[in-house]
């Protein structure tokens, strides 16, 4: 069975000049669904001693800490510059590059994607439709709803980077690049109760596990 390497949430514990690494349960609940194991990736570790474990399947970038272009905290700035060493990494290894809602926003910056700010994104659901000629129609139903937890948006693709799923208010909830085993979703699997089948079916397919 393959491993998957999962960063995490920063949190900055300021009371005794902490940053800790935090990652949502619920992906543990998720996994024990999907044909991997999960690895909290520690940002301190060496990247290439995580990348050079034989069982290795992919990288995921979960959810959580806005970008350091929205938000110039601690927090974002030190995973901003962690995970941008990680996707570089795993585009000169050829390893599997999921972004999941942040994760995704990451890989669109990484490769110069614009963004916007969108009101009625957060806390809510809405209608995806899914193109079809894009390599992951197969995994989900022409239309679904997703849950969506984000304020920036993107509504072009640039440099590489494909749409798959959009909402209808144009803007991009699932991306691919067309050159690199790179693709990023807007929203999270993990919070879905009971966990939707074709998310799963995606990241199995995504991962070939």
């Amino acid at each position: 069975m393959k491993s998957i390497l999962i960063t995490q949430r920063f949190i900055e514990n300021t009371s005794y000049a902490e940053m800790r690494e935090a990652l949502d349960s619920n992906w543990g609940k998720f996994f024990n669904e999907v044909n991997a194991i999960p690895i909290p990736c520690l940002s301190e570790f060496y990247i290439e001693k995580y990348l050079n474990l034989t069982d290795i399947g992919g990288v995921l970038l979960s959810g959580g800490n806005d970008l350091s272009i929205f938000s110039q905290d601690k927090a974002s700035l030190l995973r901003d510059k962690f995970e941008n060493k990680l996707i570089k990494k795993c585009i000169e290894k050829d390893i599997p590059l999921l972004g999941i809602c942040r994760g995704m926003q990451i890989i669109a910056s990484y490769f110069g994607v614009p963004f916007e700010k969108k009101e009625g994104h957060v806390g809510t659901y809405h209608e995806l439709n899914f193109i079809k000629d894009s390599p992951y129609y197969n995994c989900f139903s022409k239309k679904r709803e997703v849950n969506s937890f984000h304020n920036y948006t993107i509504f072009e693709t640039t440099n590489g980077i494909m749409k798959f799923a959009v909402s209808k208010d144009s803007t991009i909830e699932g991306i691919y690049h067309k050159k690199y085993n790179i693709a990023g979703i807007m929203w999270h699997p993990e919070r879905e109760f009971p966990f939707n089948t074709t998310d799963i079916s995606f990241i199995n397919q995504f991962f070939k596990l």
